[in-house]
């Protein structure tokens, strides 16, 4: 089943919580995907199935970025069939296997509002600027120590238009 649409209403008015919504959303994603890999090693376990998810680094996957203004957040079974994913289909994917593998890790959501006329000179489409600048937003893994784990950068981020701001 896919489901195309899913709108979560940010608030507009405190930056503090402006991302909020996507944090919970993020690891509800994630926490679907420890449904889905645990659920795989069970039908191995029961002899249902050969076929286990595999870890992220080892899935043959790689870091892609979705057009601007363009989110499709996807689950591992998705991932998989895809062969290439964002960076919050990635935490989300990284955090499942860890936590599975019994590491206390979360997905986080970093963000930095960047202004119009920095985007513009930094060579972001002009046309694809609202108003007074962007969000930028970024998802990654957060480890009990507090390191931060960036599966887009592992999978091949690197060398776009996000990369110089």
């Amino acid at each position: 089943m896919t489901t195309p649409l899913f709108h979560v209403s940010l608030p507009d008015t405190d930056d503090a919580a402006h991302f909020a919504p996507l944090q919970i959303a993020l690891e509800g994603l994630a926490q679907i995907n420890e449904w889905h890999i645990r659920r795989s090693l069970r039908r191995v376990a029961r002899g249902l199935s050969d076929t286990i998810i595999p870890p992220l680094y080892a899935s043959g996957v790689v870091y892609r970025e979705e057009a601007p203004g363009h989110e499709d957040w996807m689950d591992v079974p998705a991932v998989l069939r895809q062969g290439y994913a964002d960076c919050e289909d990635l935490a989300a994917y990284r955090t499942a296997e860890l936590r599975v593998a019994g590491f206390n890790v979360e997905p986080v959501i970093k963000w930095q509002w960047v202004p119009r006329e920095i985007m513009i000179r930094q060579g972001y489409p002009e046309h694809h600027l609202p108003g007074r600048g962007v969000w930028l937003v970024h998802c990654c893994v957060r480890w009990p120590d507090g390191r931060i784990e960036d599966p887009s950068r592992i999978l091949g981020m690197g060398g776009q238009f996000m990369e110089r701001i």
